[in-house]
């Protein structure tokens, strides 16, 4: 993967401006975009990706765009979108370190877009994982969805069968971006969202009441 490290340390132009040479790098990092996902699982690279973060990310949002361009070339389809599901693989592998989680917030939420929204089209089931991280990573979801860019990004991976099917992810996800609304500076009000606020509260304290109603039913009855 030694052509993959230097795309992260130096960017797709620091090995300059021929596009010749960038079709070259992109063909050999095809043929090894297998490995792209498990970059991270050696300690060496996580600690040379968390060191130099904001660089690293964006030199891979930088590949990515090109990655894109790739697959207009038939012959470059394929490996072009290996490499896209391959680095939705590697985010989702770098959201389950902690040591990540202090990173640059700003850096991280590009990475995050950046790598859904290339490798969405695709559909693979990688996107089931990342719905995951975002509900479970505290401020992902709602610092991402607070993006119009973002926004975008998260209707459409909510659009996918097998993402929205899954109760936890819809559920973690209302919780989180109700909240988001309701703390928002310009007030639910703002946003035309009020009613849908309310009726989400109201929806979470009857099922709250439910459930505490069930359990007293079924606790057994004092001797």
């Amino acid at each position: 993967m030694d052509y993959f490290e230097c795309i992260l340390r130096n960017g797709l132009f620091g090995f300059g401006h021929n596009h010749g040479i960038h079709q070259s790098l992109h063909t050999i990092i095809s043929s090894q975009a297998s490995q792209i996902g498990t970059f991270l699982d050696g300690q060496a690279a996580r600690a040379a990706f968390h060191t130099s973060f904001t660089e690293y990310a964006s030199h891979l949002v930088e590949f990515l765009v090109f990655n894109d361009t790739m697959q207009s070339d038939i012959g470059r389809r394929a490996g072009s979108k290996m490499i896209s599901c391959e680095v939705l693989v590697l985010v989702c592998s770098m959201l389950a370190y902690d040591e990540f989680d202090p990173a640059d917030a700003d850096a991280m939420d590009k990475l995050v877009i950046a790598a859904i929204k290339h490798a969405l089209p695709l559909q693979p089931a990688t996107l089931k994982v990342i719905a995951t991280r975002l509900t479970e990573k505290p401020g992902l979801l709602e610092r991402v969805a607070s993006s119009m860019e973002g926004a975008e990004i998260i209707c459409d991976l909510f659009s996918v069968h097998f993402v929205s099917a899954v109760s936890s992810i819809s559920e973690g996800w209302a919780r989180k971006l109700i909240g988001l609304c309701s703390v928002c500076a310009g007030s639910p009000i703002c946003h035309g969202v009020s009613a849908e606020v309310e009726k989400w509260r109201a929806l979470t304290e009857t099922i709250a009441a439910l459930v505490k109603h069930r359990k007293n039913c079924q606790a057994p009855a004092p001797q």
